[in-house]
């Protein structure tokens, strides 16, 4: 069954990515997870440390912050990018096929 991704999500997702990759110039690219209520990012990171809980990918997860504009729950993760094909999404994102690339222009 495949995730749709509810379109105020993705507004949201769009700006935290906007924000995060304004903030650090440092990572490559963000792959956005489709999801129904919450925002899950995978940003590639050539800096962050080697992740070692393979095959799947352990976001953190943060609540939302009603008052602070952050309506949803989300969840994010940074991996060194030469890891994009080998370390999996979490099951319930779906796979790397899945994911939509932000990118800005």
């Amino acid at each position: 069954m495949a995730i749709t991704l509810n379109p105020e999500v993705k507004s949201a997702a769009l700006e935290m990515a906007r924000h995060n990759l304004e903030a650090d110039p440092t990572l490559q690219a963000v792959y956005l997870f489709p999801a129904e209520d919450e925002i899950r990012l995978i940003y590639l990171d050539p800096v962050t440390s080697p992740s070692k809980e393979a095959p799947h990918i352990h976001p953190f997860y943060f609540g939302r912050d009603i008052p602070g504009g952050m309506l949803f729950r989300s969840a994010i993760a940074l991996i060194l990018p030469e890891k994009r094909f080998t370390l999996l999404p979490p099951e319930e994102w779906g796979t790397w096929n899945d994911a939509e690339l932000i990118e800005f222009k």
